[in-house]
């Protein structure tokens, strides 16, 4: 390369050249080539991709040089189809060109799920166990019965609806409750004289129910003993009907 070396000088010459090219080869490669086709150092900013549509996402990150993957998806009745619900990396973070953002999309029809079975419960109980399985409460009516509150029907749509059978998840469930007073009319037995204990058991009995319990201090009855009663003995009361008491202290 360099021709024969005649001394000692010249081949000290000739490796010092070769070191110096070798030098300069590492510093342009590392400092120039490098950077040039990685872009080293250089890092883009995440932007906010939650709320947007898939096209409206795409446009956005084709803009920034990045790219996308759908890692899920759920539904979600306030927002449009594929629609972006999350995001990794978050917004603000720093990446590479061409990074992978991770992201969650609403589907466009919802889940299904079990109907749960709300008969014979009560109305809170069927709040509770709807929102549960990601259902709603729709409308509430009151029809004759001496069970205030308890469930009696469970329907969607206007029709009835059997627990077990598959319904779109956020579907909402109309529900039919009693009234607490039935269309059967019963006399009002006597409670005076009795005891509270035995006065409640002769009431479920007859289809009612205590009403307000308030405490008779002048009374010389044994404590415990019905004083007083209202409606009086005989009057007629539809089933499941309060009969308010006075109990001696």
């Amino acid at each position: 390369m360099f021709g024969q070396a005649k001394s000692w000088k010249d081949v000290f010459l000739h490796i010092g050249i070769m070191l110096a090219i070798l030098v300069v080869v590492v510093i342009l490669f590392f400092y120039m080539y490098l950077p040039m086709t990685t872009r080293h150092g250089e890092t883009i900013e995440v932007p906010k991709l939650v709320g947007l549509t898939i096209p409206e996402m795409e446009q956005l990150l084709d803009s920034k040089h990045l790219r996308y993957q759908i890692n899920d998806s759920s539904y979600s009745p306030q927002l449009k189809p594929f629609t972006v619900l999350d995001q990794t990396p978050l917004p603000g973070s720093q990446v590479k060109e061409t990074r992978k953002i991770y992201i969650t999309v609403t589907t466009r029809n919802p889940p299904k799920v079990k109907m749960p079975k709300l008969i014979d419960g009560s109305l809170k109980s069927a709040e509770i166990t709807l929102k549960g399985y990601g259902l709603e409460v729709g409308n509430v009516k009151t029809i004759a019965s001496p069970y205030l509150n308890l469930v009696l029907e469970q329907s969607m749509n206007g029709k009835p609806i059997d627990a077990g059978k598959y319904v779109p998840k956020g579907s909402k469930i109309d529900l039919s409750i009693g009234d607490g007073t039935g269309g059967e009319e019963v006399a009002v037995p006597s409670l005076v004289g009795m005891a509270l204990d035995e006065a409640k058991n002769l009431l479920l009995e007859k289809g009612l129910n205590i009403g307000l319990e308030q405490i008779d201090s002048d009374s010389k009855e044994i404590e415990g003993t019905i004083t007083k009663q209202k409606p009086e003995k005989g009057t007629p009361l539809k089933s499941g009907g309060m009969v308010d008491i006075w109990v001696a202290e």
